[in-house]
């Protein structure tokens, strides 16, 4: 019991300058964990057979004892093979994925029609034994090796367009929006030379596109990168004839004509790509993920958790994913509808509640302490999350 006490302590210790999932890697689910509970095990058993033969009076005595054992060995089944996690589900939406605390890599080969062949995918956790460049570890996918070299678990990312020497990738864009009321500065980036991105800004969309697309009723700025230029058409709401069309270099400020808009461009690449830089902290905060150091040929870029790089190599093509593992279930859940009360004069949430759906089970209210079980599953409330007004989503 001391053992069990000081091991609790140390873990609330660890959990508390930490977070959850590292005190379950260094103290909960540890083999000294475990093994000071199997003691206690193997104790409870010997005091209970150290009564035999039992009579009336020790049924209580018996009962509580073979309870702590059950209870024991039930954490330890629901370690091994419980499920736990969180399904993010949007109103009006259905999903059947449950994201886990556990992190994988998966490496897939990706053919001329855009489908995915799995090559590599294993469920890894570098944080008691993480890659070195001494020390990588490879996936290789039967052209050429890919090595993890560095691992960091607690990193602040921001992400970096830069110029790409990649011939497939597309173009990178730095526009600012501008007029007496709003300065509006950000990135556009093709994945490669052949997709459409589109930004929506309230009443108008800015479009980087590599030819003349299809538009919808309202403002647009459609961009096409032409070599070291930029053709530019402006069309104004429910009109197909262009406002204003030419070509735009770097600096060069054209007028949009609604809200006494103008359109600046700050920097342009015809090839770019994203990259991450990185600010490694000591302790995790709600900015924080992992990340690693990927190298292949003479390359080496960081990933961050949930991230994809894409990879070519000699007109072949692959997809590298570093990423919480995703489970599919044998149902799916739809929540058609989210209530949610708040505290008076306040935007906190004082109690919130789900209707969902299940496929053949019909409809269930999830609310506080009332979960959803459904095949051996208990479904709670975490958290929800609200958009730039303030509604739930």
């Amino acid at each position: 019991m001391v053992s069990i006490c000081t091991l609790v302590a140390i873990g609330t210790i660890v959990e508390s300058k930490y977070d959850a999932d590292i005190a379950n890697k260094l103290v909960y689910r540890t083999f000294w964990m475990w093994g000071v509970l199997s003691l206690l095990a193997v104790n409870l058993t010997a005091v209970m057979v150290s009564r035999w033969p039992w009579k009336k009076r020790h049924m209580a005595f018996v009962s509580a004892h073979i309870g702590i054992l059950l209870l024991l060995l039930g954490s330890w089944l629901t370690q091994r093979w419980g499920l736990d996690g969180s399904m993010r589900v949007e109103i009006n939406k259905s999903s059947q994925f449950v994201v886990t605390g556990k992190t994988e890599l998966s490496l897939f080969s990706e053919d001329q029609e855009s489908k995915l062949r799995p090559l590599f995918k294993k469920n890894v956790d570098f944080f008691l034994n993480p890659p070195r460049k001494e020390t990588p570890f490879i996936l290789s996918t039967g052209f050429f090796d890919i090595q993890v070299i560095d691992y960091k678990n607690y990193v602040i990312p921001q992400n970096k367009i830069v110029p790409s020497e990649d011939k497939a990738a597309g173009a990178g864009l730095r526009y600012q929006l501008f007029n007496s009321r709003v300065n509006h500065i950000d990135w556009i980036l093709q994945n490669y030379q052949a997709e459409m991105v589109t930004q929506n800004l309230g009443p108008a969309q800015v479009i980087l596109a590599p030819a003349t697309v299809e538009l919808s009723a309202r403002n647009a700025i459609l961009l096409n990168p032409m070599g070291e230029k930029i053709q530019y058409k402006v069309f104004h709401k429910n009109s197909s004839t262009p406002y204003s069309q030419g070509t735009l270099r770097e600096g060069e400020v054209i007028s949009l004509g609604w809200m006494d808009l103008k359109l600046k461009i700050l920097r342009f690449f015809n090839q770019a790509e994203s990259r991450w830089d990185i600010q490694e902290k000591e302790r995790p905060t709600p900015l924080t993920v992992s990340a690693i150091k990927v190298k292949y040929f003479d390359q080496e870029k960081w990933m961050v958790l949930n991230d994809m790089m894409k990879i070519e190599h000699q007109g072949k093509t692959f997809r590298l994913f570093y990423a919480q593992e995703r489970l599919p279930l044998d149902f799916s859940i739809q929540l058609n509808k989210f209530e949610i009360e708040r505290y008076q004069g306040t935007r906190k949430a004082a109690e919130y509640k789900s209707l969902v759906e299940v496929p053949g089970e019909g409809q269930h209210l999830i609310s506080m302490n009332e979960p959803l079980k459904i095949k051996g599953l208990l479904v709670y409330q975490a958290s929800f999350e609200e958009d730039a007004r303030g509604e739930p989503t």
